[in-house]
């Protein structure tokens, strides 16, 4: 899970970012609290349900599997429902990026096991 990667390749550099209940940050910010809960995890994978695009929105729908360290993929993955919508325009490369997202989701079940396991 390269956060660098992820956020250099999606984003554009003065993206904003807003993840569940929390306000919206820059991506630097973004950058960094990403940094700092990945670490938390063994596992980070989307099964998406719908992908639309109405210019210049991206309205990505799916399930998140969430696997915190040390946990047993067969019997502790957490699985939370998730929406999110990506405002899109093409950067100097004609890449199509991101400026905005809007993440939501109640990730309380994950905070809570993190939390649980003192990570």
């Amino acid at each position: 899970m390269d956060v660098d990667a992820w956020l250099e390749r999606f984003y554009t550099e003065d993206a904003t970012i807003q993840y569940a209940n929390s306000p919206a940050v820059s991506v630097a910010d973004a950058r960094k609290v990403f940094k700092e809960i990945w670490a938390k995890f063994d596992g980070l994978e989307h099964d998406i349900i719908h992908v639309d695009y109405a210019s210049p929105c991206i309205y990505h729908r799916c399930i998140v599997r969430y696997l915190v360290k040390g946990d047993d993929p067969r019997t502790q993955e957490i699985k939370i429902p998730a929406l999110a919508t990506m405002l899109m325009r093409k950067d100097a490369n004609g890449n199509l990026k991101s400026y905005k997202m809007e993440v939501f989701i109640d990730p309380s079940p994950v905070f809570a096991r993190i939390s649980e396991k003192g990570l």
